[in-house]
C-alpha cells in the first residue's frame, strides 16, 4: 500500500456526539406530535359523536301555524315534507360514528322546561 492510501483523512471517522439535552427534546418532540396525532385521528374516525334534530318540535309549530290561519295547510304540508327532507339529508350525510337524535332528549342531568 502506498504512503496516500493509508493517510485517512483524520474528520471522517471523527464520532458526532449529540447532547443529553437535544436528544430528551427530540424524543419528546416525537412523543408530543405521535400523540397529537393518535387523538385527532380517534377522534375523527372512531370517537361517536351525537348530533341532535328537533324536527317534531318543528312539525308542532308548524301545526300551530296551521290551525291559527297563519299558513295554508298546503304550505304547511309543503315545509313539513322540507323538514322531513333536510333531517333524511343531514342522517344520510354524516360518517358512521355519528348518532342522530330526534325529537326530546334529555342528555345528562339536563331537564326539560315545563314551561316549554
Amino acid at each position: 500500500m502506498s504512503s496516500e492510501q493509508e493517510q485517512i483523512h483524520p474528520a471522517v471517522f471523527q464520532p458526532t456526539y449529540v447532547t443529553t439535552t437535544r436528544m430528551y427534546l427530540t424524543v419528546a418532540a416525537w412523543c408530543f406530535f405521535t400523540t397529537l396525532a393518535a387523538l385527532v385521528t380517534y377522534d375523527r374516525y372512531f370517537a361517536t359523536k351525537i348530533v341532535i334534530s328537533d324536527v317534531p318540535d318543528k312539525l308542532v309549530e308548524i301545526k300551530k301555524f296551521a290551525a291559527a290561519g297563519q299558513i295554508t295547510p298546503q304550505q304547511a304540508a309543503a315545509v313539513s315534507e322540507q323538514e322531513m327532507q333536510a333531517a333524511t339529508n343531514l342522517a344520510d350525510s354524516l360518517p358512521s360514528n355519528y348518532i342522530v337524535i330526534m325529537g326530546d332528549a334529555i342528555i345528562g342531568s339536563h331537564k326539560k322546561n315545563p314551561a316549554q
